[in-house]
């Protein structure tokens, strides 16, 4: 919308402002949108959650939809999603124009990712939006925020692989959980401990490692049995909510995958959890003696 009414982006700078609900001055929110707009056309206020608004605010509100000046362009946020369960929000949306505008759902992350990313210019690869929604989260503020982040740290460059998100941002654990499986199923002692000497390197904690790690071995648990089943992988990662971009590689994790073995690794990570818990080893320690014993 910004670029819709502001196509020169200096006019932006002077002529938009956000306003936050119940923190922000509504009195300076109104002068705002009633002050003519400096050297251009039209002034944007954006008003976030307007929930939080008192009672005599909202009724100052919606007085001022009546009488908005031409000049004013006004963004209203609300978490309601249906406008009709109170009075307020039912006279405001007779007002105004009403968009539902839902996030991602987890699955359409990481195409609502590189979209985004390629708005501002970027490319980034597969391997780095698997680090950026593994350190970030599903929140798509702080998404967009990382990928601005990223977007100056390539700078002048335009393609972002996983090394440039992880130095940023960290590693992805999801992913060094995969190849930490792959390496215990293979008894590779060494790359085992270097997988999570890394992980700790990054300043993720025990705890994290071992919650990850069990619900990856979880997972491939009831997958092996969906298999024997005859299940198709489309319809084991429905069941069991493996994201898409692992799909392949947790499929090839399942069929490999002793149900034995996964159940003898997961009782080596119970008893990992418990020392570190009843405080009989130090984490490393703990880790370490789960690692060594996995791979025997």
């Amino acid at each position: 919308m910004r670029g819709r009414i502001f196509p020169n982006d200096a006019d932006a700078k002077i002529n938009f402002e956000a306003f936050q609900g119940g923190e922000d001055s509504f009195g300076s929110f109104l002068e705002f949108i009633r002050t003519a707009p400096f050297l251009g056309a039209k002034r944007l206020a954006v008003l976030w959650e307007i929930d939080a608004l008192e009672e005599e605010e909202k009724d100052s509100l919606l007085s001022s939809m009546k009488n908005l000046p031409e000049t004013a362009v006004v963004v209203l946020s609300t978490d309601e999603s249906n406008a009709r369960k109170n009075d307020f929000l039912k006279q405001l949306s007779s007002l105004a124009e009403t968009t539902a505008y839902h996030p991602p759902f987890e699955k359409d992350l990481p195409a609502w990712v590189d979209a985004r990313a390629r708005q501002r210019g970027i490319q980034i690869k597969k391997e780095a939006v698997i680090v950026l929604i593994d350190r970030v989260g599903k929140d798509v503020a702080a998404l967009n925020s990382a990928l601005e982040s990223l977007a100056v740290y390539v700078h002048p460059g335009t393609l972002v692989s996983s090394k440039e998100a992880e130095a940023l941002l960290g590693r992805a654990i999801q992913a060094d959980v995969f190849s930490l499986v792959d390496v215990l199923l293979d008894k590779d002692l060494q790359k085992a401990l270097e997988i999570i000497a890394a992980l700790s390197r990054d300043g993720v904690r025990a705890y994290e490692m071992v919650a990850v790690l069990a619900g990856q071995l979880e997972r491939l648990k009831k997958a092996s049995g969906l298999l024997e089943q005859g299940l198709a992988p489309a319809a084991i990662a429905a069941e069991i909510k493996v994201h898409p971009f692992f799909l392949e590689k947790f499929m090839r994790q399942a069929r490999r995958a002793p149900g034995k073995e996964i159940r003898r690794i997961l009782n080596l990570l119970l008893a990992c959890d418990e020392a570190i818990k009843r405080g009989t080893l130090g984490e490393e320690q703990a880790l370490d003696r789960f690692i060594l014993m996995g791979c025997c």
